[in-house]
């Protein structure tokens, strides 16, 4: 119990040092950002890291032992992993701060997507990563408003130059943008949005990596959602949409309104409950479906009606931030599952091979289910 205190409070300490170093860096007060002079930047971000890897490595063996032992495990589990969600928040901070530095140098530093721990909002310029921040965490509705954002800048130039910016969120969180056509954009985990602080009179344009809920502001300028060789064209409408490059697959789900999808000259408009999908080099194909099926991610937990494996193993992976190898046989098997999101992975991953009557094992990095 000794050990596990010190470990707390190591992280505890950690996190509090980069939040208050992160706050001086990001204000605007000169003699702040003094304060930690360049030439120290390495050194300090250096150990930030170092105290943020020892103690995400001992709390994550603790936390191991206590679920394989089975003591108390719902109690323990929430409480060891806001302390792991704080270590990683760290290490994010971090990153920020380097990158802050950095924005000063004439040789610009693209950030890493991967390696992005907590919702992060990028900055471009020339179509170059310029600058990264957290997103703010404390709010209740975890929500992102472009608008509000750059309404200060707006204040001081009547013309503000368009900022294309990206909202990153890593496994384990969702998070809302909110554009500056007043559109509503839920993020689940591994997910990107890029878009502009402000739209043109002729088209609202944003590109997505991952999966996403949107609630677009009605407008007679058409709202168009851009991902890999697809499109999603819309003027005011509520729909899931998913793009994801690991399993080749544009898909939307209409809730309310309607919507075309277009790959190429082909273009499908669908109603209310219907799916329009493309898989990789394929057409685009139309299936009645239950909406609720596909937008259940935005709740607590994952909840699958007759859903083919490979898709719930993809969510999970991406939730926890783990890899997960799947046999190719197994890919279309579907089943019907519920479980808490705030369940460890380990826990996850067990429950998963009860389900489907198969071992879960892991080997290096990744998992394997043959």
């Amino acid at each position: 119990m000794i050990m596990e205190k010190e470990h707390i409070q190591q992280a505890e300490e950690a996190i509090r040092r980069a939040e208050r170093l992160n706050r001086r860096l990001l204000s605007g007060q000169q003699e702040e950002a003094d304060a930690f002079p360049a030439d120290k930047l390495e050194e300090n971000v250096e150990r930030l890291h170092a105290v943020a890897r020892m103690d995400r490595q001992k709390l994550a063996g603790r936390l191991r032992e206590r679920i394989e032992a089975d003591k108390r495990r719902r109690v323990v589990g929430r409480r060891w992993w806001t302390l792991a969600a704080g270590v990683a928040a760290v290490l994010a901070i971090a990153v920020g701060i380097r990158l802050f530095y950095l924005q000063e140098e004439p040789e610009r530093h693209p950030v890493r997507v991967g390696e992005i721990l907590v919702p992060t909002l990028l900055q471009e310029q020339d179509e170059q990563i310029v600058s990264a921040r957290p997103l703010d965490l404390k709010r209740k509705d975890k929500t992102y408003n472009v608008e509000a954002s750059h309404a200060r800048r707006k204040r001081k130039a009547a013309e503000e130059p368009v900022v294309m910016e990206q909202a990153v969120i890593p496994p384990g969180y969702t998070y809302t943008v909110r554009l500056a056509d007043g559109s509503e954009v839920v993020l689940n985990a591994r997910s990107e949005l890029r878009f502009p602080s402000r739209f043109g009179d002729t088209a609202r344009v944003v590109e997505l990596k991952g999966e996403a809920y949107f609630k677009v502001a009605k407008s007679a300028v058409p709202f168009i959602v851009k991902a890999g060789d697809t499109q999603v064209k819309v003027y005011g409408t509520q729909f899931n949409f998913l793009y994801s490059e690991q399993l080749g697959i544009s898909e939307a789900v209409l809730v309310e309104g309607s919507i075309g999808m277009a790959a190429g000259e082909e273009e499908v408009l669908i109603v209310p409950n219907q799916r329009v999908y493309r898989q990789a080099g394929a057409a685009l194909q139309v299936e009645e479906v239950n909406p609720s099926d596909y937008t259940a991610w935005m709740g607590e937990t994952f909840k699958y009606n007759s859903v083919p494996l490979e898709r719930i193993v993809y969510d999970i992976g991406n939730w926890y931030g783990i890899d997960i190898d799947l046999s190719p046989d197994l890919r279309d098997e579907r089943y019907y599952m519920e479980f808490d999101k705030s369940t460890s992975p380990d826990r996850a991953l067990q429950i998963l091979g009860i389900i489907i009557g198969r071992p879960i094992n892991q080997e290096g990095g990744a998992y394997i289910i043959k």
